[in-house]
């Protein structure tokens, strides 16, 4: 969890608390030595010995010495003992002493009962923290890490193997820009957007292409946490050896979906955020329009000066995340969301049941919208693809959102934009939750390019067996998304469903296949798009007939290869009631359809563990039987609620 009075980047994985910080502690040991980033053979390498005996010592009789000359060279009347509590609420002591050197170090240490668990030592140099190691209870070395500074500033974090004392990964904090970045263009035509995170890595070109410097050859964007023209991404959590990596995801999503912006990135002022009010106008300088906060803290005073720098700007739009500590933000507040700024538009995370996801914020008076923010694709700092989730997340869909309305309306600011969004998704379906609405599909895609390329009648194959009464009959509309689905394979998947559903007593009626061409991102099942999907076809369909979609893939939350939607999982997200899904390479394709539209003529997401049965929980060929009185339930349900005739 954050930490009051501290600044957090919301995501998944990490809040600016301290999240890295495992059960260990921070030794801190400086050495005067200067560590270049290339050096393959870490520098501090001479000192590991003298760490070594230093956490003997203390493990063995409670004393400390520094002695890198087997002389102790701590000056005795510096040091300094007090308890220590771990955020994993360890206990143990904190030590602190000076080298006659002038060289600081810090022991922390947790303990078990009297023996030692964790130790870890920082040396540092002019209160800049150099080396570190930590050891585990017999004083093996289970981390060691260096910094190397240029100017003053940390350049890089080296990563070292303690089983080879080799370098394993240098990690770069503050590179120069790469050559040949876009100067910005006058007049400007573009829509420019800001991102205030912790950075963007701007070496690599899915970020390095929406970036543009100005005549100077300066980025356009800046670093006010350390107060230079490198915003690179770079946040130190807990500790100064520990750095992760957020805005460069984010920024990988906004441009993805709006790939058209010039992005500005800025990395927040953390030491001093009143830093914000430059920010706010360096952006306005530079034609800013939407600028996106995924990230935030407890503390309303942090943000007074931000406040009232937003305010003052009334034609750029703010879009702040909700932030991630499963709470009611109305009643316990997390700024800058719960800040009342006419121009600021708060947004968080929806599950697939169009539910505030699991650990995001939400709040009906200060939260506006709901969208779908999790399991997303992005690029991450080391130029991978990945996914990820959370309310940080919801923040650019937004802001990609916003830049769409701005570049098909140049003139509208920030208030025009509010009310699009107000005009288009504040329906009070998500009231409970947040004030405006649930925005199912941020890509904007009203009349998505669905093109309709074949379409096929379906008859079930006749069996010579007789029936006592006369059937009911099952209308379905067949959408086939993508086309690795054969047509073989799709007769062949009705045909088995078909002679299976026959044991009710129900026969396929009026059966099309219409195979589609789709935008990609519509081919997989996901509840959001799904509304854009299947809002289009309403408009081509004939009657309301029970929907079935061959799908590609799913990106639901909790994956499965084929999921049925009826009225009792659907309150929610209507628009997928009375729809089944099947997703390429689902096993028995057949059998599954028919246990799949089960489910929905039933109305039911119940299984059971009758032998030979459809409704187990795993389908099966030889699985496929169906009592009477399942029949029976299945055909009431679907009769009075108009999805089969006679």
């Amino acid at each position: 969890m954050q930490k009051d009075g501290q600044v957090s980047i919301y995501s998944q994985q990490l809040l600016f608390g301290n999240k890295m910080q495992m059960l260990w502690l921070n030794i801190a040991v400086f050495s005067a030595l200067a560590l270049p980033a290339s050096a393959a053979e870490p520098v501090s390498l001479a000192l590991t010995p003298t760490a070594s005996a230093s956490c003997e010592q203390f493990s063995t009789n409670d004393q400390i010495r520094w002695a890198p000359d087997s002389n102790n060279s701590l000056i005795s009347t510096s040091i300094k003992r007090a308890p220590y509590t771990n955020p994993r609420r360890q206990t143990g002591e904190l030590i602190t002493a000076q080298t006659r050197l002038l060289n600081d170090v810090e022991w922390k240490s947790v303990t078990n009962g009297d023996e030692l668990a964790f130790l870890q030592i920082t040396l540092s140099a002019q209160q800049k923290p150099i080396v570190q190691w930590v050891f585990n209870n017999t004083c093996e070395i289970v981390q060691q890490r260096e910094l190397s500074y240029e100017n003053g500033s940390p350049e890089s974090l080296k990563i070292i193997n303690p089983a080879n004392n080799r370098v394993q990964k240098t990690e770069p904090l503050n590179p120069p820009l790469p050559i040949g970045l876009p100067q910005q263009t006058s007049p400007n035509v573009d829509v420019r957007v800001a991102l205030v995170d912790s950075g963007v890595n701007y070496l690599i070109p899915e970020i390095y292409n929406n970036l543009k410097t100005d005549q100077h050859g300066k980025l356009i964007g800046y670093d006010y946490w350390d107060n230079d023209h490198l915003p690179f991404d770079a946040h130190f959590s807990g500790s100064d050896f520990h750095v992760t990596r957020h805005g460069t995801g984010i920024a990988s999503l906004l441009i993805r979906e709006a790939p058209f912006v010039t992005l500005i990135p800025y990395r927040y002022p953390r030491p001093d955020m009143s830093r914000m009010r430059d920010l706010i106008e360096h952006a306005d300088a530079f034609d800013v329009s939407i600028i996106g906060l995924p990230l935030g803290s407890n503390k309303a005073d942090q943000w007074e000066v931000f406040a009232e720098a937003a305010a003052a700007h009334p034609h750029i739009l703010f879009i702040a995340s909700a932030g991630n500590n499963g709470r009611n933000i109305d009643a316990q507040p997390v700024y800058p969301a719960a800040l009342d700024i006419d121009n600021l538009l708060v947004v968080t995370s929806a599950d697939d049941f169009v539910m505030p996801a699991e650990r995001v914020n939400w709040g009906r008076a200060n939260v506006d919208y709901m969208l779908p923010a999790e399991n997303q694709a992005i690029i991450n700092f080391d130029g991978i693809q990945t996914r990820a989730s959370g309310s940080s997340y919801a923040v650019p869909r937004a802001v990609a959102l916003a830049a769409k309305l701005k570049l098909a309306h140049p003139e509208w600011q920030a208030t025009q934009i509010i009310k699009e969004f107000a005009r288009r998704f504040a329906d009070g379906s998500s009231v409970r939750y947040v004030g405006g609405g649930y925005i199912a599909d941020p890509t904007l895609n009203d009349a998505a390019a669905i093109e309709l390329t074949t379409v096929q009648t379906f008859s079930l194959q006749a069996e010579s067996e007789e029936v006592e009464q006369a059937p009911s009959f099952l209308p379905m509309n067949v959408y086939v998304l993508d086309s690795n689905w054969s047509n073989e394979s799709i007769q062949t998947t009705l045909q088995t469903a078909g002679n299976i559903l026959k044991q009710c007593n129900i026969e396929f009626a009026n059966v099309t296949i219409s195979q589609l061409n789709v935008p990609d991102y519509l081919k997989d099942l996901a509840t959001g798009p799904s509304k854009t999907l299947i809002s289009s076809l309403q408009n081509k369909d004939e009657q309301n007939a029970l929907k079935v979609f061959f799908a590609r893939d799913t990106r639901m939350q909790t994956q499965f290869d084929g999921e049925a939607f009826g009225r009792g999982n659907t309150r929610r997200r209507p628009w997928l009631q009375n729809s089944v899904w099947l997703m390429k390479g689902i096993q028995d394709s057949g059998v599954a359809l028919a246990h799949e539209l089960f489910h929905v003529l039933s109305n039911s997401g119940e299984h059971t563990s009758l032998p030979n049965n459809l409704m187990q929980t795993r389908t099966s060929p030889s699985q496929v039987e169906l009592l009477p009185e399942q029949c029976e339930v299945a055909l009431d349900y679907a009769s009075n609620n108009a999805l089969i005739f006679d």
